[in-house]
């Protein structure tokens, strides 16, 4: 009962990230090229050409992880207070760097 109630719990997170994500997207603040450059990334994870296909155990899990991938290395290279202010307090922040150039 308690690893269903774990399941869950993760699953949750996940859509709550996914979301997040999402609205730091929209934001016009963040730099239109770093749109286009996740918008491309995600397109290449999700097309039907399977570049990874040939490896035994990647390529059943290489989409999922290339578009967790993704989202991570968009939300490093956004503006840290944009991040910030879309995912709450400083706290939940704290394995979210600033990317190059960016206030520390």
């Amino acid at each position: 009962m308690i690893a269903f109630f774990l399941r869950l719990k993760f699953w949750w997170s996940l859509r709550t990230y996914g979301m997040r994500v999402v609205r730091l997207f929209m934001d016009r603040r963040v730099s239109p090229a770093l749109k286009a450059v996740t918008a491309l990334g995600a397109l290449v994870a999700i097309s039907p050409i399977d570049l990874l296909s040939d490896v035994p155990i990647l390529g059943l899990v290489d989409d999922a992880g290339l578009l967790a991938l993704i989202a991570a290395l968009f939300v490093f290279f956004c503006p840290r207070d944009v991040v910030a202010e879309h995912f709450g307090s400083a706290r939940q922040l704290k394995n979210v760097s600033p990317g190059p150039g960016k206030n520390r």
